[in-house]
């Protein structure tokens, strides 16, 4: 009988991490609302076509790290406007929400075309990441 090299080590006492499922909804058929507090995530339905779930995940991931430590973003089935927003962030062409926040009082307004060129342009990263900056300093 052989033994991997990995089971020898944990004879040997030490722990390996498990992979963790970063398993958020997504929907393919609808745009998506990630809300936490007075801050809006918007995700057009054409934004997440050719957007892996394991990529949107390690995205929301990093966002609610980087900005609540340890809360969550509220995902939101359907965007009502009866939430207190001044700030959002939309990707792709959220025409809903457009049409929606005239009523609302967002003060602030970041959109990107499409989650595919967010991630593969080095400027809008850097962009999105000093609008992050500025939120976490200005709370």
């Amino acid at each position: 009988m052989t033994i991997t090299t990995k089971e020898k080590l944990q004879l040997l006492g030490f722990q390996f991490w498990k992979k963790k499922n970063l398993s958020l909804p997504k929907s393919k058929n609808k745009d998506l609302f990630y809300f936490y507090n007075s801050l809006l995530f918007a995700f057009s339905e054409e934004a997440l076509l050719n957007i892996s779930d394991q990529t949107l995940s390690h995205f929301i991931k990093s966002v609610e790290i980087t900005l609540f430590k340890n809360q969550k973003f509220t995902v939101l089935d359907n965007f009502s406007g009866d939430e207190n927003i001044t700030r959002a962030v939309i990707f792709g062409n959220n025409q809903f929400l457009v049409n929606t926040s005239e009523g609302l009082s967002i003060t602030s307004t970041s959109r990107y075309d499409s989650l595919e060129n967010f991630f593969s342009s080095p400027k809008l990263k850097k962009e999105f990441w000093e609008a992050i900056r500025e939120l976490v300093q200005g709370k």
